[in-house]
């Protein structure tokens, strides 16, 4: 029973942040990138619940636009890695031998590092682009997903 709220209460958070992304231009008080210089970092107010940056744009409109990019990130970073997690779990699992080692200790390596460290020394040496960090968090998250494939098809 308590399982099923807590999965309740999940997929409301997760239906709420992709329903904001969907519809920020609605949602949003103003323009996220509109500047009022004059205005910088002025505290919340009728006009500005959540107050203004240094530049003066509103900070709520620049959360509910930046959930745009949350929701785009994750999505494209759990499906790329799906794919070919469940790619490499499937072929070390039916072949087995040398390119169930091969791909086994690449996952083990991969595991050896922490990942965030491992996806921030990426994006350091690419440099700073959208492309890059999901490329970089792409390259430690197929790992787990490659592991459960394994395993079921090698109890099969």
């Amino acid at each position: 029973m308590f399982r099923n709220k807590i999965a309740i209460v999940g997929l409301f958070i997760i239906g709420t942040l992709i329903f904001v992304a969907v519809f920020a231009p609605y949602l949003a008080p103003s323009s996220p990138f509109e500047q009022s210089l004059r205005g910088g970092l002025n505290p919340s107010s009728q006009e500005h619940p959540l107050g203004q940056d240094k530049l003066g744009r509103d900070n709520l409109s620049r959360i509910i636009y930046g959930s745009r990019i949350s929701v785009f990130v994750g999505l494209a970073v759990v499906g790329i890695s799906l794919l070919i997690g469940t790619f490499i779990g499937s072929l070390a699992g039916y072949n087995g031998g040398w390119i169930d080692e091969l791909f086994m200790r690449i996952v083990d390596i991969l595991l050896a590092f922490p990942g965030i460290l491992l996806a921030i020394a990426l994006t350091a040496v690419l440099g700073p682009s959208l492309n890059n960090v999901i490329l970089a968090l792409c390259l430690t998250g197929w790992v787990g997903y490659a592991r459960i494939v394994r395993g079921q098809i090698l109890t099969v």
